[in-house]
């Protein structure tokens, strides 16, 4: 048995313990369940760092706030983009509004978050409960949407607390998973604002 796969067992468990896991996500072209079995830290997925400095495409998302889609490339060029996926049942992604509030404080119209949902059951009005809960800004806050398998796909988006951070130029330019300090988040930004 590798060291690799002990520890990626050991993260899939304690993310189930955690609370942070949810059902399937039934009638998907991947459920969630299948997805979650891929679980790991980004950077053990991509070891060589590749998503750094690719360009991340121009997916779309649409805005449960405004009703409004939003291209990524379209709409947020000259932007720094924070995509962060989440769940309602995952205790520390609500908590985690909390430091996406004080980077939202402090830069404004600079950056751009994108608090992404990865669960098909959590429904609208339960998301927007979450933001109201915990005083969550008008970043845009998104509810699992089948289109965009192929995105969640495509960056291993399988679990909470994955973040990526799209600089102006439309390319990644920090990928990790599993809560990092938001003094590290705040200076990876201020890299490119």
């Amino acid at each position: 048995v590798t060291m690799k796969f002990i520890i990626a067992f050991l993260v899939v468990i304690s993310v189930f313990l955690a609370g942070c896991s949810g059902n399937s996500a039934t009638g998907a072209a991947t459920s969630t369940e299948d997805r979650l079995t891929n679980l790991d830290r980004i950077y053990n997925l991509d070891p060589a760092r590749e998503y750094i400095g690719q360009e991340m495409g121009d997916v779309h998302f649409k805005d449960l706030v405004s009703d409004e889609t939003y291209h990524l490339q379209e709409d947020f060029a000259g932007k720094v983009v924070i995509i962060e996926t989440f769940s309602v049942g995952c205790p520390s992604c609500a908590e985690g509004i909390k430091n996406f509030n004080k980077l939202y404080d402090k830069y404004g119209d600079k950056i751009q978050i994108i608090y992404l949902g990865i669960l098909e059951r959590d429904t609208e009005e339960s998301i927007l409960g979450i933001k109201e809960s915990y005083d969550g800004r008008d970043w845009i806050w998104t509810k699992y949407a089948g289109n965009l398998l192929p995105f969640y796909d495509q960056y291993n988006i399988y679990a909470n607390e994955q973040t990526f951070i799209v600089g102006k130029d439309g390319t990644i330019v920090y990928a990790d998973s599993f809560k990092f300090p938001l003094e590290r988040m705040d200076a990876e930004i201020a890299k490119w604002v």
